[in-house]
């Protein structure tokens, strides 16, 4: 989920991640052989379809070439290569007219949270997004490490009350590891939200941060699976932003 923009082009070397068992070993070599083969067969079918296209126009040429000489054309070949190189054109106009896909972004609709997620939180307006990291080509198949949710929302007074009153500072008590994916910093928080979940996703964040003093955990539970989720909330008066481990470490 990227855009180009209009600025000096940079590059960095990312850490390089190894699998971390056998299974995940033999479950990355079996997605590397399944791309490798939709990939094969992709391209076979692609010249098999390519070499048909191209041979519906020498036949055709060559009919129309031999009725000119004879002096009669044979009509139902004539269609049906001339129907034949219509769909071909068709797909050809398909496949290379830009798609749009829906491009990915917050959402309003807390609602589809709530069918997903089972927490104690009735927010009077939110503004979340859920992502994975490291960040793929929705329309591409590929493995993820992690995937999370980040809400910023607007707390009803219930929640707020309720909030402040468990709100607890890490520091005073047993230590908390804040487990937070390095892309969670989204682009359209505040950028406030954006610092704190920056730092909490730095390296050297596996202790509380003295930043994350409003932040407390929350208990979170996947409605089908039934899996309890890391997930943490820090409030400030009636905001307050959310985190979610859905899936992961």
């Amino acid at each position: 989920m990227t855009a180009l923009l209009g600025a000096p082009i940079s590059a960095h070397a990312g850490a390089i991640v190894l699998p971390g068992s056998a299974t995940q070993a033999m479950d990355w070599g079996a997605w590397l052989l399944e791309m490798l083969a939709i990939v094969f067969i992709g391209k076979l079918l692609f010249w098999l379809a390519g070499l048909l296209f191209l041979g519906l126009h020498v036949v055709l040429l060559a009919m129309i070439a031999w009725g000119l000489i004879k002096g009669r054309f044979w009509r139902a070949g004539l269609l049906t290569c001339g129907g034949g190189l219509l769909l071909g054109y068709g797909a050809l106009a398909c496949i290379l007219a830009p798609t749009q896909s829906p491009a990915p972004g917050p959402s309003s609709d807390w609602s589809v949270v709530e069918q997903g997620l089972a927490i104690d939180l009735r927010p009077q307006s939110a503004r979340w997004e859920a992502f994975a990291t490291p960040e793929v080509d929705a329309r591409l198949p590929a493995p993820t490490d992690m995937e999370s949710l980040v809400a910023e929302l607007t707390l009803s007074p219930q929640d707020a009350a309720r909030l402040s009153t468990t709100s607890r500072s890490p520091s005073a008590n047993a230590p908390i590891r804040w487990v937070v994916a390095p892309n969670s910093a989204r682009p359209w928080l505040t950028p406030t939200n954006q610092d704190l979940l920056g730092a909490l996703a730095a390296a050297e964040a596996q202790q509380p941060s003295q930043h994350a003093d409003n932040c407390q955990p929350i208990a979170a539970r996947g409605r089908q699976s039934g899996q309890d989720k890391v997930a943490f909330i820090c409030v400030q008066g009636h905001r307050a932003l959310l985190h979610v481990v859905l899936s992961g470490p």
